[in-house]
């Protein structure tokens, strides 16, 4: 999902307990049709791909006026936080770049609409 769009938030799924991750389209971009239009298609696209370098989508919901898309949540540290924390070793850079890639490669290989 495209940087700046939404805001991600992790609360718990009462009825499955478990937390998900969402991202919640902010309300004044919910208003613009395109925008709207491409969360929703983007939210379609990446639930088609299952690979481990990818979040599972559970769904896409929209309840009083705001969108947001349900994702698997995922523990551990960001990539910034990460760098931010000092210089990675070779060999930890390296395998970081691996599986960041990966998404990327899958998602690219699967034939779906464009965003």
């Amino acid at each position: 999902m495209p940087a700046g769009w939404e805001t991600s938030i992790w609360p718990k799924d009462n009825k499955l307990d478990r937390r998900v991750a969402l991202k919640v389209l902010p309300p004044d971009l919910a208003h613009d049709e395109d925008r709207l239009s491409r969360f929703q298609r983007e939210a379609k696209a990446v639930a088609a791909l299952n690979h481990p370098s990818i979040v599972t989508v559970h769904s896409v919901e929209e309840s009083d006026s705001i969108h947001f898309i349900t994702m698997e949540y995922v523990e551990g540290s960001t990539l910034r936080a990460l760098l931010e924390s000092g210089a990675l070793q070779k060999a930890d850079a390296h395998r970081y770049g691996l599986r960041i890639a990966e998404g990327p490669y899958i998602a690219d290989t699967v034939d779906h609409e464009p965003f």
